[in-house]
């Protein structure tokens, strides 16, 4: 999922009108439907950590269903009326030349929110009883249907760039939850019909009152591109600088998604046995990994070679944006320690911390931005506000949820020293 947004930026970049199209998609569209679908992202950790036996796993699906058509239906309210207008044009302040055609992806990206709610509940369940292959195989179906579309926009260039990038990205989620909904079935009359009914059943208010919070986060974290594109749009060359933030920040996120991805396995993982430490251990070895990767791009012609050939920017837009992304080099350490502090955090059912650390992330880059976009001089893009202060931001919100996680691992800590004495 996460050489996506890089595969799109490579496409599009290759089309008509690429610096309006990417801009369009990358930094208008792309961020309106996350905002729009993001609560339901959440719905991996809520499936992960509540399916555990029959009842759990009805009483998510029914909330599944109800935050997904509520959110299409919201969705449909956006694309249909002024609020658009009033969104992009008054809020974001996006350059009129980008209007509709981030209109038009919005528009063809309608069926996402949904078929992500669908897919990301049922993957839970999946990663709950340890079918992870499954969700892997899901995965590469879903390039393969990305990869088809992105070879028929090259070749017929029927649609512009922006749609092209809204139409792949619902063909592939839509390929992956049919997929996930058909393998999942075994699963739900096996192991899941077969699991041990819980000692204390958790109640749909329960659940609903975990989710709230959860799903408040991911909703918090959308808000992220949409106030970057509106500071970027009323910084200097704002045509150029919101055509190579989506690039710069799609590499990043291709990067450091193993790190990300961790936090479900915290989740899945964390009452078993002992397995503390060995999760510490590979969170250190994701660390190391990523971030030596990611030094490998940043501080290499690397990052010029992908930048320039594979992500097809012209030679400007390529400079800015590999000066620019050495400055994302943070995220590589970050990522993973997000992801073992949140799904700490997650495991006790202590969902409201991670919104908390979802604002002050918020709050610390607005901040950011502001005092950056006050005292940049002349001349220098604002490409390099945006990234110096999302990761403030992240430093910020990793020291948050480092305090609020210490006292969850103090007493794991004292329960397996407990029953190594028993």
């Amino acid at each position: 999922m996460s050489a996506e947004p890089a595969a799109l930026a490579a496409v599009v970049a290759r089309l008509e009108n690429p610096a309006v199209n990417l801009a369009a998609y990358g930094s208008v569209a792309f961020p309106l439907i996350g905002i729009l679908q993001a609560p339901v992202l959440t719905l991996l950790s809520l499936s992960t950590a509540m399916s555990k036996d029959w009842d759990s796993f009805v009483k998510g699906r029914r909330l599944m269903y109800l935050v997904g058509g509520s959110l299409t239906l919201l969705y449909l309210l956006v694309i249909c009326t002024p609020l658009y207008d009033a969104i992009v044009k008054g809020l974001i302040g996006a350059p009129p030349e980008v209007l509709e055609p981030a209109r038009a992806a919005m528009v063809i990206g309608l069926p996402w929110t949904f078929a992500v709610a669908y897919r990301r509940f049922h993957q839970g369940v999946m990663i709950r009883f340890e079918h992870t292959r499954v969700v892997t195989v899901g995965t590469l179906l879903r390039f393969a249907a990305d990869a088809v579309v992105l070879i028929a926009a090259v070749k017929w260039r029927i649609l512009p760039g922006a749609s092209v990038a809204a139409l792949m990205m619902v063909v592939g989620v839509v390929t992956e939850a049919v997929y996930v909904g058909l393998r999942v079935r075994p699963i739900l009359s096996g192991e899941l019909r077969q699991a041990p009914p819980l000692q204390k059943p958790i109640s749909l208010w329960e659940m609903a009152l975990f989710f709230i919070p959860l799903g408040l986060t991911p909703l918090l974290n959308q808000l992220i591109r949409p106030i970057g594109s509106a500071a970027l749009s009323r910084l200097p060359d704002p045509l150029q600088t919101l055509a190579v933030w989506p690039v710069i920040s799609s590499l990043s996120f291709l990067i450091v998604t193993p790190g990300a991805a961790f936090n479900e396995v915290v989740i899945a993982m964390l009452d078993r046995p002992r397995a503390r430490a060995s999760l510490r251990r590979f969170m250190f070895i994701l660390m190391a990994a990523q971030f030596t990767l990611f030094a490998a791009v940043a501080l290499t012609p690397l990052s010029h070679l992908w930048f320039a050939r594979v992500s097809g920017l012209n030679a400007p837009l390529a400079n800015l944006a590999a000066r620019a992304f050495i400055l994302l080099l943070p995220a590589s350490l970050l990522s993973p320690l997000n992801s073992w502090f949140s799904g700490t955090i997650l495991h006790a059912r202590q969902s409201r911390a991670i919104t908390a650390a979802m604002g002050i992330y918020l709050g610390v880059y607005t901040g950011s931005l502001w005092l950056g976009g006050a005292l940049i001089p002349p001349g220098v893009s604002g490409i390099y506000v945006a990234v110096g202060g999302s990761m403030l931001a992240s430093m910020a919100q990793n020291t948050y949820l480092y305090f609020r996680s210490r006292p969850i691992m103090a007493a794991l800590q004292a329960e397996e020293t407990t029953d190594e004495h028993r």
